[in-house]
């Protein structure tokens, strides 16, 4: 990791009315106790900052996980969960400016470095990825449940072979490849669907190891 990366990434100087985030990739034993209402936390040896396991574990994953090619790309933005009736809406965010941003502009979005760091900053549910072409996600939806992958899913992974992830909610799976398609595809009675551009996904780092660790061009899989 070159100096001035994502280490720069959790500084120890916030405003008084901002939570202070830990700088966890200089903490190389963090020391872990139990606050007042019994959660696990982290606190870091050289700032006395603190944060949840949790999170941490989360940070982890994204920073070790996520596709290098990914993470090149201007293309990050936080997110924040809203409710909506029995269920929450994923709310993308603009890390820079605190505010809503926009899937289809480009000018509020931001490097995953900064995403990263001012999604924890800021308190918010984690980061997201806004596709332009090439890059192609499939979304399959309630495919997991009792930790089994459904057998259609398991062939739609196979098929594709390419970065693959589990969503935040854990019942779902995210494939992230390359391809050329003019539309977005739904396909409602599997909760399939695929978009290249004017939609984002959020990512959890949570990768699914029988498959790549990298990205490849499926256009002709995506197509058939």
């Amino acid at each position: 990791m070159a100096q001035g990366g994502l280490r720069k990434f959790f500084s120890t100087t916030h405003p008084k009315s901002r939570t202070p985030v830990i700088n966890f990739t200089k903490t190389r034993k963090p020391k872990d106790f139990l606050n007042a209402t019994g959660e696990l936390r982290i606190i870091c040896f050289k700032t006395g900052c603190e944060m949840s396991l949790k999170r941490r574990v989360e940070m982890d994953n994204l920073i070790a996980n996520i596709p290098g090619e990914l993470k090149k790309q201007k293309s990050w933005v936080g997110f924040v969960l809203k409710p909506n009736d029995k269920r929450f809406d994923k709310i993308p965010m603009n890390v820079m400016m605190g505010k809503p941003a926009k899937t289809n502009d480009p000018n509020t979005w931001a490097d995953f470095e900064t995403a990263l760091n001012l999604s924890v900053e800021r308190n918010y549910s984690g980061i997201g990825f806004c596709f332009t072409p090439p890059y192609v996600g499939i979304d399959l939806d309630h495919c997991v449940k009792n930790g089994q992958i459904a057998p259609y899913a398991l062939g739609i992974l196979k098929a594709l072979n390419s970065y693959s992830e589990y969503s935040p909610s854990g019942t779902g799976i995210h494939i992230i490849c390359k391809g050329n398609i003019q539309k977005a595809t739904k396909i409602t009675n599997i909760g399939l669907e695929i978009y290249a551009r004017g939609r984002f996904f959020t990512f959890t780092g949570e990768r699914l190891t029988d498959y790549p660790s990298e990205i490849f061009d499926r256009t002709s899989e995506i197509k058939n």
